[in-house]
């Protein structure tokens, strides 16, 4: 399928040719932003990287060429959990250059930007989340969640954990897409650089949906409205400024004044918090278990009664997920 986009004037295109090839296209650029004539000759720089925010740098450079198509081969255009997406500027025998184009890439996709706290490793007196999975080197690089499988060859700094994110369709009630990315301290969902907070969403067409928000030993929530997304830049919902912002009563955790956060507690991802969990802690305590565990839920590296307290909060209190 052959995507188009048209930003300033030009446009570009990227279409699978065969097994771990793509070819960019684009018109080309024949006028400078006054309507004189370009100069040439005109070279046109190629960026591409994994994720569809990204901010084409030298580091993601890919090719300079003087023509208007680019074909390019890549053995991850062949994995089904890597997506590939291009920018391209053109530039002057001076040195000048275009407006980039539309990011495109094998899929579409939109753009989300989400802030969510977990309970267990909040820390009110910083507002921020413990980080001592990463730093003890326990966090995996892999993600935990097996509908969205990505893995890292390295954690960037400042993570927390993984969570699982997930677009609803409000009206047929079905999932239309979800990813694994990376929570940080200060709550802030991105990508796996740790940096970026333009979440990408691919295989999903622009449109208004619910996010729901997995963690895999809190209590699953979702949005309370609809939110727009496209594959411009997206606005921020953030989980954190209000109870009202999930969907259903007593879904939010109050951590402090203002700051609202998912409950700990549901170990196995049923969605409700019960003696299931509890056996799950009891097993883990009792064999001493350490490292990455669901039982673990102040990611304190051991599972003690500091983490079968957190679960009896939550028990006594009859919380469950409101996610449908």
């Amino acid at each position: 399928m052959l995507l188009f986009f048209v930003i300033s004037g030009w446009l570009l295109g990227v279409v699978p040719v065969q097994s771990g090839t793509a070819t960019l296209s684009w018109l080309p650029v024949s006028e400078d932003t006054s309507g004189h004539p370009e100069s040439q000759p005109l070279y046109y720089n190629i960026h591409c990287d994994t994720l569809p925010a990204f901010v084409p740098s030298t580091s993601n450079f890919l090719a300079a060429t003087l023509n208007t198509q680019y074909v390019h081969t890549d053995a991850r255009l062949d994995d089904p959990n890597v997506h590939l997406y291009y920018v391209v500027y053109a530039v002057d025998m001076y040195g000048n250059y275009s407006a980039p184009s539309d990011t495109v890439g094998e899929s579409s996709y939109v753009l989300a930007n989400v802030r969510v706290l977990l309970e267990a490793p909040y820390d009110a007196a910083g507002d921020t989340m413990s980080t001592r999975l990463r730093d003890s080197a326990i966090l995996s690089l892999s993600s935990p969640y097996y509908l969205a499988p990505r893995r890292v060859t390295a954690l960037p700094a400042n993570v927390t954990d993984w969570v699982l994110l997930q677009l609803r369709d409000p009206i047929t009630a079905t999932i239309v897409a979800e990813e694994s990315f990376f929570v940080n301290k200060y709550g802030m969902v991105t990508e796996l650089d740790g940096i970026t907070t333009q979440l990408g969403f691919t295989g999903c067409a622009p449109g208004d949906y619910q996010v729901i928000v997995r963690h895999r030993n809190h209590v699953a929530v979702m949005s309370r409205p609809t939110i727009s997304f496209s594959e411009k830049s997206a606005a921020l919902y953030d989980f954190t400024s209000d109870s009202t912002r999930y969907y259903g009563t007593s879904a939010a955790k109050f951590l402090r004044e203002g700051i609202w956060g998912l409950w700990c507690g549901d170990m196995n991802q049923d969605g409700v918090v019960t003696d299931i969990d509890y056996a799950w802690w009891l097993d883990d305590a009792q064999t001493g278990r350490t490292g990455y565990r669901p039982a673990d839920l102040n990611f304190d590296n051991a599972c003690t009664t500091a983490d079968y307290l957190l679960w009896y909060k939550t028990q006594r209190t009859g919380i469950y997920s409101h996610v449908p």
